[in-house]
């Protein structure tokens, strides 16, 4: 078999199990899986949040700033790390048979290992060139070796996700979060320095890879092997999806650093509390887009309809969920930002508003950029992701040192929008058939202009963002605005609580 592999005949080596991703309920299952995980990603962000107080307060203003700085380092290490791995991983083992899908998980792997290794050093060199205090490099360098671990298990997870196995997915993320929440605790109470909170995802990393394996056994074997054919197809395809996948994930920390190298510590600090929230978001985004991903990626391949109507649903659905989030956080940013700092970091919270409109383009990028990636247009979709990156970096130089932290958020709502209006136009390009219908657009206005006015009525900020919920999510039902795919998720999810209570 060729490096590209072949169709998938939809059998493993003894004949019995069916490809999940060519059976009718394939949809179905999409829906279900993506219900899992946004059930399993919300436990997971509250358990997450949960230490969140106790550290923005132990660790102050500064150190925090620097903490977070750090982290924003390794996020872009992980990002140069995957290098598209992952979309491509995802994409080239739907259509593969058995024996092809294992020598790919194989060359997998072993570039993610390679890769994770090198970009750990080059996040270490440029802490040390920086001028970071000894504490923050050594933090650097144990926080590089969590990132090795991570991304070498997140390799194992891809079959799980290609054969729409998002439970397992949903169990595994939510046992990092919660691994890592309880060593948060535990390293507060010991009163530890910022070395230790960098070196907490070393030993979730050890546990989670572990239970990995765990999962997998008995269903697919494969081990890091060197196969020259394989890993320069797998290299080559990957370069294609790296540049745009790298130039996103790269958006948000990038900003961060800008900040903490024009501004005051304190502005980094409370832009940092702000994009930590927000950071808390973007794997959702991932989540939304990833889950439906591989039926696309198949769809792609044989029915250019299928893809259309798969596609159009994915960017109602991002659409409705990207507008009920932005409402929450501007709605409910100062509770939130009390919570989670304290009065100390109160000027935070006119930074998450802004935020709040950053993250609401970036569902839009994501919705179309999966598009792009699904027709194989990784080209338009990394120069119009470029367009983005180079309108945010000078004008964060800019608005940052005028305006601190604020400026930059800002910053971040204007390139934002600026990349999502060129991935829009990439995909028109590319694909005028998959010219997506925008008669949610209108409904969705009009359900936030009706919720958005209860934040102005003098009620708690926490009452304000229920009321404003039932009449967003109210008014959608009324226009007939809920996509079918959230209506079904929430009366799968709404069967299983009512036979998980009946049960208990």
């Amino acid at each position: 078999m060729s490096a590209a592999g072949e169709a998938d005949n939809g059998k493993a080596p003894d004949g019995t199990a069916a490809d999940p991703l060519d059976a009718p309920d394939a949809g179905a299952r999409v829906v279900r899986g993506g219900a899992t995980r946004a059930i399993g990603f919300v436990a997971a962000g509250l358990v997450a949040l949960l230490p969140a107080p106790l550290l923005l307060r132990h660790l102050g203003v500064v150190s925090f700033g620097g903490y977070a700085t750090v982290l924003s380092l390794i996020a872009i290490a992980t990002v140069f790390s995957d290098a598209g791995l992952t979309v491509v991983g995802i994409r080239e083992y739907a259509g593969r048979d058995w024996e092809g899908r294992r020598r790919l998980m194989s060359a997998l792997v072993t570039l993610r290992l390679a890769a994770s290794l090198l970009a750990s050093l080059v996040a270490v060199g440029f802490v040390v060139v920086a001028g970071y205090s000894a504490a923050l490099v050594l933090g650097a360098v144990l926080a590089g070796l969590g990132l090795v671990l991570f991304l070498v298990q997140q390799s194992y997870t891809v079959p799980l996700a290609a054969e729409l196995r998002y439970g397992a997915i949903a169990g595994l993320d939510f046992l990092r979060q919660a691994l890592g929440a309880a060593l948060i605790v535990v390293l507060v109470a010991l009163g530890a320095s910022v070395t230790a909170f960098l070196a907490v995802s070393i030993p979730v990393g050890v546990a989670v890879g572990a239970i990995t394996l765990v999962v997998l056994r008995g269903h697919l074997t494969f081990w890091p092997r060197v196969d020259r054919s394989e890993l320069r197809h797998l290299a080559r395809t990957a370069l294609s999806v790296a540049g745009a996948t790298i130039l996103a994930a790269v958006f948000y920390r990038l900003a961060l650093i800008i900040v903490s190298i024009v501004s005051t510590k304190s502005e980094t600090g409370y832009f940092a509390v702000s994009q930590r929230i927000i950071e808390v978001l973007l794997p959702f985004i991932s989540l939304v887009n990833s889950a439906p991903f591989p039926v696309l990626a198949r769809a792609a391949r044989e029915s250019g309809q299928r893809l259309a109507l798969g596609l159009q649903r994915v960017f109602d659905v991002n659409v409705v969920i990207a507008g009920w989030i932005a409402l929450m956080l501007v709605l409910g940013a100062r509770p939130v930002i009390l919570f989670l700092g304290g009065s100390e970091f109160e000027d935070a919270v006119p930074v998450l508003r802004l935020h709040a409109f950053a993250i609401a383009a970036t569902f839009l990028s994501a919705a179309w950029g999966t598009a792009l990636i699904a027709v194989r247009a990784q080209r338009a979709l990394f120069w119009a992701t470029g367009v983005g990156v180079m309108t945010a970096a000078p004008l964060t130089v800019v608005l940052a040192q005028a305006y601190g932290a604020r400026g930059a958020a800002a910053a971040m709502v204007i390139a934002e929008a600026v990349r999502a209006g060129a991935t829009g136009l990439a995909l028109l390009r590319v694909r005028p058939s998959l010219r997506p219908r925008l008669g949610i657009v209108g409904k969705l206005l009009l359900a936030v202009g009706l919720a958005a006015p209860l934040g102005l009525t003098g009620v708690h900020p926490i009452l304000a963002c229920l009321a404003a919920t039932v009449v967003y999510f109210g008014v959608l039902v009324a226009t007939d605005g809920l996509p079918r795919e959230i209506r079904e998720a929430l009366a799968w999810a709404g069967r299983k609580l009512s036979l998980g209570r009946v049960s208990g």
